[in-house]
């Protein structure tokens, strides 16, 4: 929890990406961490005041990579929600992403 903390304040105080010291593999592979990270960090309905969308989206391609390099049984390692979502390559991609995909109406260009 200490590092997702960690993480968390240093997003909420912009941070550039060279510095952020993003979660380990181990924390990061827990669904209930990708939960808290979209929760805290990406979902505008729950919080107030998050950094501007393009900051976010900058730390979004990294903290993908992050995620996904920490994934190493998609069974177990992602939430029941996200294997039970509708799209083809979900059992892939970190819950918190699908979301974004979903209530985010930016281009894909926007992700490079």
């Amino acid at each position: 929890m200490q590092q997702l903390q960690l993480f968390r304040r240093q997003v909420l105080q912009l941070q550039p990406l060279s510095s952020l010291t993003f979660p380990s593999a181990d924390c990061l592979r827990s669904s209930a961490a990708q939960e808290w990270i979209y929760d805290r960090l990406f979902d505008d309905e729950k919080v107030d005041h998050l950094p501007d969308e393009r900051y976010r989206l900058s730390i979004l391609k990294p903290l993908l990579a992050h995620i996904e390099a920490s994934i190493t049984d998609p069974e177990e390692d992602v939430s029941s929600h996200f294997r039970s979502a509708p799209f083809s390559f979900s059992c892939h991609l970190p819950l918190f992403l699908v979301q974004l995909l979903i209530l985010c109406p930016l281009s894909a260009g926007n992700f490079r």
